[in-house]
């Protein structure tokens, strides 16, 4: 009875006009409207930004007969977990395709796979030959300074905030898992970073400082009521006030060169447990 039941379903499955045909993928679509960069830029997941991580998140969809796309559903995002897939749905609604193909066939009612590609900027390469800065020997006195003002910290945010943020907010599908190893990661990569930064600060107050300066610098800022007004045109003043050209441009180098080893020892530290991708390519 049961094989008799089955073989009726096969004759009925496969009689003429019942079966019904799926319509074709379109595989050649003419886009009208599409996301702009900027906004791609605002669905980029947060912690992929930090963890200097590029990936290509695919959605399939359904186009209805104003072009829109309709019906959409993740289908893969190398790397996943961190994302990609709901920074891609969100990014859906700005689609709109014509209503023909670029082989003259109707879009209406058939299914369409669209590949998004998530970029990150690159880091600009130095606008010029990095400043000379002293050799040997960085007198205390240019450290005691760097840490009293705390100035290396505001070299480089910390973006753990960031990815805490993320964590309570929730809903951008990012796994727990990976935020909490990229909280891990920013934590250590930070804490390996800081000497850097102030060591090349304090490098450069006692390029830009003769000793007395960088003395006198110290007593102000351990006593600042007793401190008598810099003035503004000393070397101390000016770059209290951001004026000396060179003293700038010894911090802006810094944070160019410390800054891309921060973000590569991010990246490692995090993706040695995960497939993140091919790094992405550094700008010449």
């Amino acid at each position: 009875m049961r094989a008799a039941l089955m073989g009726a379903a096969l004759v009925a499955l496969l009689a003429p006009g019942t079966a019904r045909s799926q319509p074709a993928l379109i595989t050649q679509p003419v886009w009208l409207e599409r996301p702009s960069a900027e906004d791609f830029a605002r669905r980029y997941p947060e912690i992929a930004q930090i963890m200097n991580i590029e990936a290509v998140a695919v959605t399939s969809c359904q186009v209805d007969k104003e072009g829109r796309l309709k019906a959409c559903a993740p289908v893969s995002a190398k790397p996943a977990g961190l994302g990609f897939e709901q920074g891609t749905l969100a990014s859906i609604a700005q689609f709109r395709m014509a209503p023909n193909d670029a082989g003259g066939q109707p879009v209406e009612g058939r299914p369409v796979r669209v590949p998004l590609r998530f970029v990150l900027p690159k880091f600009a390469g130095s606008p010029s030959p990095p400043p000379t800065l002293i050799e040997g020997a960085i007198p205390e006195s240019a450290r005691e300074i760097v840490r009293l003002t705390g100035a290396a910290r505001r070299m480089y945010p910390n973006p753990e905030p960031s990815l805490l943020k993320v964590a309570q907010r929730g809903g951008d599908g990012t796994e727990p898992q990976a935020l909490a190893d990229g909280m891990a990661a920013v934590r250590l990569a930070d804490a390996e970073s800081q000497n850097q930064w102030e060591e090349a600060l304090a490098r450069a107050l006692a390029t830009r400082l003769s000793p007395a300066e960088l003395d006198q610098l110290l007593a102000n800022l351990k006593a600042p009521a007793a401190a008598a007004p810099a003035d503004p045109e000393s070397a101390i003043g000016k770059i209290a006030r951001g004026q000396d050209p060179i003293f700038k441009a010894m911090t802006a180098d810094a944070q160019r060169r410390i800054g891309q080893a921060y973000v590569a020892r991010v990246r490692e530290i995090f993706c040695k447990a995960r497939d993140c991708g091919p790094e992405p390519t550094p700008k010449p």
